[in-house]
């Protein structure tokens, strides 16, 4: 028996030994709230020995605590458990875990409470979110500012579009005004034909109608027959009328070269499109610039429709012509190449002109950045093609030698990853 009750002390000694190690704070009370034991967390917590603790009411140690009414009795049953997060006057926050216990005298009870302090963790969780709500509100006024800049973006594009042809509109009036010119002057010629022609046939008309002056009539149609020379007339109508619809239809290439080069009647609608037309009819808008020093070569391949915004890459297109141009200092050639390679398109506008410095070809898709003199770029150009092309989910690979040339490689998938075709 001696030997028992030297183990149930031993083993009570450590348990003791043990609620002492931990770091919440645990009592014992009786059922009218005397406390019957304590360990050390909860005696340093109060400031008081054990010895001070024993036999006062746990309310007086810690105020806020649950009280009386909670723990009586009748409410309060053996084995039950009662939870209650208490708020201390210091700001602490404390979790009241508080279990009824029989005993096996007389149904005597006692309860054991544990007090777990989760202010630091509170406070966290308060941090955090307050860090959400702030990171909600950083987030929506992210939103703003990036719709802000979609449309500042959009309107960017449009004005180096709007730039790159008020640039070009003095060349492309030049390119309209000479067959212009020449259908007005053969015009005039034509005029007078006309009316040489008006004049003999009254001549005969009257030669009808009178056929008793006969005689003076023929001879006045001898007379304007040679005076007119028909026919040289006859030979020079033809010329003139085959030169003036040459000129109209020059007229007319321009005018759809600009039509769909802007595409006014399909912006912002993605739809599958050939790149050669609209490469073409950029080539239309550029012409003057290129012309009178350029050597254009078209080493096209087979292209499939592209999915595609073909207005913004008509600007792409645009920027890589007239840079390319203004590349060549006296006289060179452009050439213009295309291909498929397995889902994708690429197309290639290569010069022989002056070329890139090395220290220049990371910067190149800089906004703002440029080698021309001040007032002769926007340095926009390359910075607009190279965000129209990554719209577009593709890249642009750029090759350059310094007094060689350069080689701007466009790749661009033949379907957008999320198709944007409106059925």
């Amino acid at each position: 028996m001696a030997d028992a009750q030297q183990t149930i002390e031993t083993a009570l000694h450590e348990w003791v030994a043990a609620l002492d190690a931990v770091d919440e704070l645990i009592f014992m009370h009786d059922v009218d709230g005397r406390i019957l034991r304590a360990n050390r967390a909860y005696a340093a917590r109060a400031g008081l020995d054990f010895e001070q603790l024993i036999g006062r009411y746990y309310w007086d140690i810690f105020p806020k605590l649950p009280g009386r009414f909670p723990l009586c009795p009748n409410t309060f049953t053996a084995g039950g458990l009662l939870v209650k997060e208490v708020l201390l006057d210091t700001g602490e926050i404390l979790v009241s875990r508080g279990y009824a216990i029989n005993t096996a005298q007389d149904g005597y009870r006692y309860s054991v409470h544990v007090l777990h302090d989760i202010t630091e963790s509170r406070q966290r969780e308060a941090d955090l979110q307050a860090h959400a709500a702030a990171l909600t509100q950083a987030n929506a006024e992210l939103a703003a500012v990036n719709d802000k800049l979609h449309g500042t973006e959009s309107q960017l594009m449009q004005s180096v579009k709007m730039a790159s042809l008020g640039e070009l509109a003095a060349g492309v009036a030049h390119e309209i005004n000479n067959p212009i010119g020449f259908v007005r002057s053969n015009l005039t010629a034509l005029d007078g034909y006309v009316n040489n022609l008006l004049e003999l046939l009254a001549a005969y008309e009257q030669l009808e109608t009178t056929p008793a002056s006969a005689e003076a009539l023929l001879g006045r149609i001898r007379q304007l027959k040679a005076g007119m020379d028909l026919a040289f007339l006859k030979e020079d109508v033809r010329v003139l009328m085959t030169e003036s619809q040459q000129g109209i239809m020059r007229v007319a290439k321009i005018v759809q070269g600009l039509k769909v080069f802007s595409h006014v009647d399909q912006e912002d609608r993605w739809a599958l499109e050939d790149l050669h037309r609209g490469l073409d009819s950029t080539l239309s808008v550029v012409w003057n610039e290129l012309k009178y020093k350029c050597k254009l070569k078209k080493e096209y391949g087979d292209l499939p429709p592209v999915e595609c915004l073909l207005p913004e890459l008509n600007q792409v297109f645009l920027n890589l012509l007239v840079n390319a141009a203004q590349a060549i200092e006296a006289h060179g050639v452009i050439t213009l190449r295309s291909g498929v390679q397995d889902d994708a398109v690429w197309l290639e506008v290569a010069d022989n002109g002056s070329g890139i410095a090395p220290a220049h070809l990371a910067r190149i898709f800089d906004p703002f950045f440029t080698t021309k003199p001040a007032g002769k770029g926007t340095g926009l150009g390359l910075s607009v093609s190279y965000r129209i092309v990554e719209k577009h989910h593709g890249r642009i690979e750029v090759d350059s030698v310094l007094g060689v040339g350069t080689t701007f490689r466009l790749w661009l998938p033949l379907r957008q990853p999320e198709s944007r075709i409106s059925q």
